[in-house]
């Protein structure tokens, strides 16, 4: 099954006698004990991300503001590598989900003015809604809890869907006769097609695209000069280009039809602007203050209305992630400190969460750790020098010494780089980390539909057809197991 972009994990002591570059032990967490002044904030954060760009492959732009005003504003790397044009302060990055902020406030501004209801039935403000949607509120939507499948995450988005041009309504279609996951409002899933369905809900009500909606409601009046609307034929000065990060070296991601991310994650923007816009949440200029509470209050899970909410120690923040192909973003507000830090990288496996939680640590004097080498680049270079199975033997040794490394996503890891491996002609390497991941994890349906993958593609039909017989008994809805089962048995598709 496609393999899901990185995000890296580290870690910490290094296996006794294994093959292999060890990862340096984490140093005991850095505190500042109070809020530091704005030039040892600024030496604090500057040493943070200079290790970042080291060792996590950071490249990016970031801001942290008090009150308001910037205190420090820093560029790391280049928005594009192959022009050698250096990342800046103007430089525009897309910004991912971070766009759900503006579409919640937008729905938010349209029941303000008595358009509609969050408890309306989503399909009272759609033409030719299907009847399993009929009990999906707006609510529901920006909750992530509408039960609607997320249509990024079908099984043929990377290879097919997310790369062929299509309007908004047209790539709904792909999710419409599909059933609700779960019962509207009782469970929370992440789901970019109840954004999607929320972008024509505006522009119903608005009488006009959604990028114009924005663009006269909020980034005008704002100044918000440098945000838009992404679109495939647009020149859009300074802006970054996004990369991978594959065989220890930067790549350029699979490029998706740009118009796909619409209210769900269609933005560019700068740290400025983002900026503007965080002041503005904080203020009456877009929403009265009983809406923005009510934006702020979790419900299932730690998610708002249009907001990622959590806390780093004491410290509740207040905002949302991004990642789209070759970036990753963060937008947050500490309401109760005045702090907003903003995180705009164009490389994929640099965490712009983990970024932010760290820079916000040590603007609020909390405990944080310095930037570590990443066990993905280090069992990449195992797998160079030793082969795949010194790499999968080293990951065992680390599982039991009890390493920290190991006790995050591994079975994610090790996916991405056995695909990573298989994609640069690393097929037996591949093999031995996927055999790995079936060891580790074996009621995981993904690992042995992706061990069932490598080896038909290595030709060991009969092993291939048991991985993927024993991927669907571990998940009968899988569509990629069962098509993959019908072509081994050369019989025709289920349903077809």
């Amino acid at each position: 099954m496609f393999a899901l972009p990185l995000l890296a994990l580290t870690s910490g002591i290094a296996a006794q006698g294994q093959a292999g570059p060890a990862v340096p032990a984490a140093a005991p967490a850095a505190k500042t004990s109070q809020p530091p002044g704005a030039a040892r904030l600024a030496k604090l954060a500057h040493e943070y991300l200079t290790g970042a760009q080291r060792h996590e492959q950071f490249l990016g732009t970031v801001l942290i503001a008090r009150r308001g005003e910037p205190v420090f504003v820093r560029s790391y790397g280049q928005a594009s590598i192959e022009l050698g044009v250096p990342n800046r302060r103007d430089t525009r990055f897309a910004i991912a989900s971070i766009t759900k902020q503006f579409t919640a406030v937008a729905i938010m501004r349209l029941r303000e003015a008595g358009k509609l209801d969050l408890d309306d039935p989503i399909c009272r403000h759609l033409d030719d809604c299907p009847p399993a949607w009929q009990p999906v509120t707006i609510r529901h939507a920006l909750a992530h809890t509408s039960g609607i499948p997320n249509i990024t995450g079908l099984a043929d988005w990377d290879e097919r869907i997310g790369r062929i041009p299509d309007s908004p309504r047209g790539l709904l279609r792909h999710v419409r006769d599909l059933p609700l996951q779960f019962e509207p409002g009782s469970r929370f899933r992440y789901s970019n097609s109840g954004y999607q369905l929320l972008g024509l809900v505006i522009e119903k009500h608005s009488g006009m695209s959604f990028g114009r909606y924005l663009a006269q409601e909020f980034f005008t009046p704002l100044g918000m000069t440098a945000t838009g609307l992404l679109d495939y034929h647009s020149i859009i000065p300074n802006r970054a280009t996004g990369y991978y990060w594959k065989a220890n070296a930067f790549s350029l991601p699979l490029s998706e039809y740009p118009g796909h991310a619409y209210a769900a994650g269609g933005l560019y923007s700068t740290v400025d602007d983002l900026l503007r816009w965080a002041n503005a949440l904080d203020s009456d200029r877009l929403l009265p203050a009983a809406a923005r509470r009510e934006m702020e209050v979790p419900g299932q899970g730690d998610y708002g209305l249009g907001f990622e909410l959590g806390k780093i120690g004491p410290h509740r923040h207040v905002g949302h992630a991004g990642s789209v192909p070759g970036f990753s973003t963060y937008l947050a507000r500490f309401p109760d400190d005045g702090l907003t830090v903003v995180v705009l990288s164009n490389s994929d496996p640099a965490s712009a969460n983990r970024v932010m939680r760290s820079l916000a640590a040590i603007a609020l004097g909390q405990p944080y750790e310095q930037a570590r080498p990443q066990l993905f680049n280090v069992l990449w270079t195992i797998v160079q020098s030793e082969g795949g199975a010194a790499a999968a033997q080293h990951v065992r040794a680390l599982r039991a010494a009890g390493d920290p490394a190991v006790k995050g996503n591994l079975e994610r890891l090790l996916n991405v780089l056995g695909y990573d491996l298989k994609a640069n002609e690393r097929l037996p390497d591949a093999l031995h980390i996927f055999r790995l991941n079936v060891e580790l994890f074996p009621k995981s349906a993904n690992v042995h539909d992706s061990l069932g993958e490598a080896l038909l593609q290595a030709g060991d039909r009969a092993a291939a057809r048991s991985s993927y017989e024993r991927a669907l008994q571990l998940d009968p809805a899988s569509t990629t197991a069962a098509k993959a089962l019908s072509q081994l048995r050369g019989e025709a598709a289920p349903g077809k």
